[in-house]
């Protein structure tokens, strides 16, 4: 079972980066784990987003601006989707998602920080391809001023 308190508080960016890779991991499973009735995990998805929404959307909101806007952020996504969808591992992978699925649903809403870190590490230990980074828009340096030779 997945604890619900991280070893380490990461920062605002890297939190709302698991939570939102959480998000992910759990959305591929609800599309890909259907095989399997007893694990609910499209029933347990959905009531994770309802559950969790506000916590979502504002990790959502983080990324997009941090990334630069909408296409930085929509190229990041189908990268951070692709990395879950490998199919070597469906099984195992589809039972710590159903399971960790059931573990947010345990927090109150508001506490998906206290879940998300440790349990995208777990989901992510099943895919070789590793955490797509974020990329973090940079403001444009200021010019810099010509010298005038008197």
């Amino acid at each position: 079972m997945v604890a619900t308190h991280a070893a380490a508080a990461p920062s605002n960016l890297a939190m709302a980066e698991a939570i939102w890779r959480l998000r992910a991991a759990l959305n591929v499973a609800a599309l890909q784990c259907q095989f399997d009735p007893e694990l609910k995990i499209v029933e347990r998805y959905n009531a994770f987003l309802k559950h969790h929404g506000a916590e979502i959307s504002s990790a959502r909101q983080r990324l997009v601006s941090t990334s630069g806007g909408e296409a930085a952020f929509d190229r990041y996504n189908t990268r951070t989707y692709n990395s879950f969808s490998a199919f070597e591992n469906q099984v195992p992978f589809c039972h710590k998602a159903s399971q960790v699925s059931e573990a947010s649903l345990a927090l109150p809403a508001s506490r998906l920080r206290d879940l998300a870190p440790q349990a995208i590490g777990e989901i992510a230990a099943f895919f070789p391809t590793p955490p797509v980074p974020l990329p973090v828009k940079v403001a444009a340096a200021a010019p810099k001023k010509k010298r005038v030779a008197k």
